[in-house]
């Protein structure tokens, strides 16, 4: 199986909360990419646009995922306390699609909200001094613009001749400051983060991650999206995200 999918069957916030293996127990949420009503991975292709379209990368940034109204607390790669999580899978590495956090104990059915995103604070850090998962320079623009929250990119076999690629990389635009190697003093015209809300979420189901409501009426034919509302083509997607808080729809745990 691909590597996008070998953590579990679950999916993004597959949220099974569980013990690891390890000296000390944490819980777990996993993700789980979809498509229509099927698994999605490096490895199978999706219709859209009249054409085939194949994954290269879709990763993205989550924060301050609470439970209820209560914040989890989380826990990198390197078993170190962090403020955010990265998601997600450059086709040629491996893949990560699930948090670790300090154990939380879910009696019954409850609120799940996260922000796809970084906050302003955590978006704008040393790049030199950032810890694990913000050292990643493929998820990362500028001081000046922070990181990248979502990096999606795709491509259709257009012909034995012709490959043709779609991107949508999503970060704050608008950021002031002197150059692009310092850091705004204040928030940038566009976060660009979304608060994302799962009602009744339930501990022991997944989560999924419906890619074809995240891009519904973009045309991957046509131009790139690098964030900017004013873009025609981020507007569909933007859109597709706003919707988020009032209530999943991109991540829910329904097919």
């Amino acid at each position: 199986m691909n590597k996008l999918f070998k953590l579990s069957s679950a999916g993004v916030f597959s949220a099974v909360l569980a013990s690891c293996g390890s000296s000390e127990k944490v819980s777990t949420v996993e993700f789980q990419l979809i498509y229509g009503s099927q698994p999605l991975d490096c490895s199978r292709a999706f219709e859209m646009d009249g054409r085939e379209w194949v994954l290269d990368a879709l990763q993205m940034y989550v924060s301050q995922i609470r439970f209820a109204d209560k914040e989890a607390s989380l826990i990198n790669q390197s078993d170190k306390e962090t403020q955010a999580a990265m998601l997600g899978t450059r086709c040629k590495g491996s893949g990560r699609w699930v948090v670790n956090m300090k154990p939380v104990s879910l009696e019954s059915e409850t609120n799940l909200s996260f922000l796809l995103g970084l906050p302003f604070e955590l978006n704008h850090g040393n790049p030199l001094l950032a810890e694990e998962p913000l050292n990643h320079s493929d998820m990362f623009w500028t001081w000046q613009l922070g990181h990248k929250f979502i990096r999606m990119d795709v491509r259709s076999e257009v012909s034995e001749e012709k490959t043709e690629h779609w991107a949508f990389h999503l970060g704050s635009i608008g950021c002031d400051s002197a150059s692009s190697m310092r850091a705004p003093a204040e928030s940038c015209a566009h976060a660009n983060t979304f608060e994302v809300m799962i009602n009744d979420f339930k501990p022991n189901a997944p989560v999924y991650i419906h890619v074809d409501r995240l891009i519904e009426n973009a045309q991957l034919t046509k131009d790139n999206c690098m964030g900017n509302p004013d873009d025609e083509a981020c507007i569909p997607l933007l859109k597709n995200l706003a919707a988020e808080s009032q209530g999943g729809r991109i991540f829910s745990q329904t097919m």
